[in-house]
């Protein structure tokens, strides 16, 4: 059985973790993907299904198959998942919490059965479980082991231990569809060993309910580096007796007042999106390094993009910020000490990485943004700390970083590049990046200063030429906004049609390399990453009239009437459909609320809140004409933005 990866949808219905371990789960509430010993890597499930089985004439009821209802809903303030299930003319029902286990790499299920009817009832709990251990079919082995009475599977040095605080009342090993078939009768052939490409089954008979009356069993998955370690983390589960209620704690402010709309458990959808958005960064951000994922993997094979599991700087930055600003400082404060760690020698930060630090599969190494959005997230929480031990351990890394973008102006344009867009698309001298530099050089200068370093000066000067290189060459008062890029990389076919525009192209080689490449003197397309050049960066003061009239042109070209008061990234823009994206329309929030609009900021705000799916999760884009959420969800970088411009608006009340 392959259930776990028999389709790849993309928005998941809930997530499980607590910083060294990741799930998703269905709506049926079941395991869907296992992430260990990262959060990103590797992805250990093959298969996972729950059911029932007991009742006179009937097989398993499986909790995937027909005749189900599920509901589900986080414990408010937790990562614990609830579910109810109920099949249709059962006189009884499931209930469950699933959480993982404060501080234990597992996976934790507490399963209660309850008899509704008027009769006793005889029910068994049915579990199947296959795993591709470091995502491979190969060389794994299942294995039940009578002492602690749990299957394990194991593959070299990795171990997984499947247990429960009762004995099975039977179980199996099998090469892989063995066990799923032996469940669909229930007659378990009790094999203790199997390997390959193998999966196991158990069943544990919870006896007769009378009526009222309920029944529990605890379940757990639990990794570790050897059979002592994974072994060891159950007999540990087992023996904790404690409630699995963990409250976030540090919240921040109460939002009370940036939603008048209720939501469920009295509870504003605001509330509800910023309460879950603070519970996603627990979630993503790694215990182990600090790394922090641009969203869980949704598409691990890029069958319809290039993958989300990974750490980019710059939207780590961002989450960062949004971390910082909600007062979690210790998540923040590890993202900064790992991007220290996994520097390149020359000051810059690639594309993506791993959590553990190695390259992720890349289309475009060279992003000057992302290393300037780094310096300027690391400014920004020395602002909310005052951390000296952390600006000591991280200074050599802004030093380095700061001396790479000091260095990277074009000596043509005065800009920064050339290099790829915020969008990964396209190649050029971008207003985006220039921001972005911009921000990062009068971050460190800032910090150098502080700590007593004259090339803060030297930063300091770089910051203000590229200042008047943006201000002089991306300002087009005949087009009445600034400018998108110089220097647009374009193709021979692009070229033609530009040309027949009457726009400048421009030939030239490649430093380095024999390939001519042809560019756009200008790009004048209004583009969403023109909100960087005031918020965050201060590049330009978001009451300055260019700024201003910038944006006025942006929401005129970017808001799809069909999608209520969303805007896309660009016109033109075909990415999934070319949909509003979650994280401009909350950018464009953001803007507004520095601009000193607040009222449409906050109506911005709802409107997010309202796209989020009913667990609170907010996607990457949403459905033109039905607003319904779309694509990825939850997305770190959607999140982050909700809690940025929700913080703005709190700070700006009376007495906030």
């Amino acid at each position: 059985m392959n259930d776990s990866a028999a389709s790849e949808p993309l928005l998941e219905q809930a997530l499980l973790g607590n910083s060294l371990v990741l799930a998703t789960v269905d709506s049926a509430g079941c395991w869907r993907r296992f992430f260990w010993p990262y959060l990103d890597w590797a992805q250990q499930l093959d298969g996972f299904a729950l059911g029932v089985a007991g009742l006179p004439g009937w097989g398993p009821r499986w909790l995937r198959g027909p005749g189900w209802s599920h509901q589900q809903a986080y414990v408010p303030d937790s990562n614990v998942l609830q579910t109810v299930s109920r099949l249709e003319g059962a006189a009884w029902h499931l209930e469950r919490r699933q959480w993982a286990p404060a501080g234990v790499e597992a996976l934790a299920a507490e399963i209660i059965a309850v008899n509704d009817g008027g009769a006793a009832v005889s029910l068994s709990l049915l579990a199947y479980l296959a795993m591709d251990i470091d995502e491979s079919p190969s060389y794994n082995t299942a294995l039940w082991d009578p002492h602690r009475r749990a299957v394990f599977f194991y593959r070299r040095g990795n171990w997984f231990a499947f247990g429960a605080d009762r004995t099975p009342s039977a179980f199996t090993c099998a090469k892989q569809p063995g066990a799923w078939l032996d469940l669909q009768d229930g007659l378990l052939d009790g094999e203790p060993i199997a390997t390959g490409d193998v999966d196991a089954a158990q069943v544990w008979h919870l006896g007769e309910l009378a009526p009222g009356d309920s029944a529990t069993l605890r379940v757990w998955l639990v990794g570790g580096q050897g059979r002592a370690a994974a072994g060891g983390g159950l007999d540990a589960l087992r023996g904790d007796s404690s409630a699995p209620i963990r409250p976030l704690g540090g919240a921040g402010a109460s939002l009370g007042a940036a939603d008048a709309t209720a939501g469920a458990a009295g509870t504003t959808a605001v509330e509800k999106v910023h309460s879950r958005s603070l519970a996603l960064f627990r979630l993503v951000s790694s215990e182990r390094t600090g790394a922090i994922l641009g969203a869980p993997e949704y598409d691990p094979g890029f069958r319809h993009s290039g993958g989300y599991a990974y750490t980019w700087p710059r939207d780590g930055a961002y989450a960062a910020l949004a971390m910082d600003a909600a007062g979690m400082h210790e998540q923040a404060r590890r993202f900064y000490r790992w991007t220290a760690s996994v520097q390149e020698p020359s000051g810059h930060w690639v594309q993506r990485y791993y959590a553990d630090g190695a390259w992720g599969p890349s289309w475009g190494l060279l992003q000057p943004d992302q290393t300037g959005t780094v310096l300027f997230g690391a400014a920004e929480h020395y602002r909310h700390t005052r951390d000296d031990t952390f600006l000591a351990d991280v200074y050599p890394a802004v030093a380095r970083a700061a001396d790479y973008l000091a260095d990277g102006a074009d000596p043509r344009t005065g800009l920064t590049g050339p290099g790829y867009d915020l969008w990964e698309e396209r190649v050029g001298q971008f207003a985006y990046t220039a921001a972005a530099t911009y921000g990062g050089l009068k971050s460190a200068a800032e910090l150098g200063r502080r700590i007593g370093d004259r090339r803060g000066q030297v930063w300091e000067d770089a910051a203000e030429a590229l200042r008047e290189a943006v201000l002089q060459g991306l300002w087009s008062e005949p087009h009445g906004h600034f400018l998108r890029a110089l220097r647009l990389e374009v193709g021979e076919g692009e070229a033609v049609r530009a040309r027949a525009r009457g726009l400048g192209v421009i030939a030239e080689r490649v430093p380095g390399s024999l390939r001519e490449r042809l560019c756009l003197a200008y790009d004048p397309t209004l583009d969403a990453s023109l909100l960087g050049l005031a918020v965050p960066f201060g590049l330009v003061d978001p009451a300055d009239r260019r700024m201003r009239a910038t944006v006025a042109k942006l929401e005129t070209a970017l808001t799809n009437r069909g999608a209520g008061e969303g805007i896309g990234r660009y016109p033109g823009d075909t990415y999934r459909g070319g949909n509003p994206w979650l994280l401009c329309t909350l950018w464009l929030g953001w803007y507004l609320a520095h601009a000193g609009e607040e009222l449409r900021a906050r109506e911005i705000l709802r409107w997010a809140a309202g796209c989020a799916t009913p667990l609170g999760y907010l996607p990457e884009q949403v459905e033109v004409g039905t607003g319904r959420p779309l694509w990825v969800a939850p997305l770190t970088w959607s999140h982050a933005l909700f809690v940025l411009l929700a913080t703005r608006l709190e700070q700006g009340r009376p007495g906030g």
